[in-house]
């Protein structure tokens, strides 16, 4: 965590980097699932900050717009998405508090 390019943690790997990691504007390449076809989503770092206790904060969006799904997959699309990340170390040792915010623009059922 608190890498950009460090995905395989919620089961995304990531299959292409374009830029530093953690700095503003790099952009991971991820492959989505849905149905028996697979998507690529591109997501662009928007802001990226690290305390010295190890919490940080990160921005992205889906910078590959929109992304179609065939009516035979589902139907519809993801027209962007916009995160906020954040992970702050609590007073307890091995812990922190986790606050993730998506903001979605999805049409159709491209979940099928």
């Amino acid at each position: 965590m608190g890498d950009f390019y460090e995905t395989d943690w919620f089961g995304l790997p990531t299959v292409a980097k374009n830029g530093p990691d953690n700095t503003v504007g790099s952009k991971r390449t991820l492959n989505v699932t849905s149905g028996t076809s697979t998507y690529q989503l591109i997501e662009t770092l928007l802001s990226a900050s690290q305390k010295p206790d190890g919490s940080f904060r990160q921005q992205f969006e889906q910078s590959n717009v929109p992304v179609v799904v065939p009516q035979a997959q589902g139907g519809g699309g993801y027209s962007g998405y916009w995160v906020t990340y954040e992970v702050d170390q609590t007073i307890l040792e091995y812990e922190s508090l986790i606050a993730w915010n998506v903001y979605w623009c999805v049409t159709g059922n491209p979940f099928r």
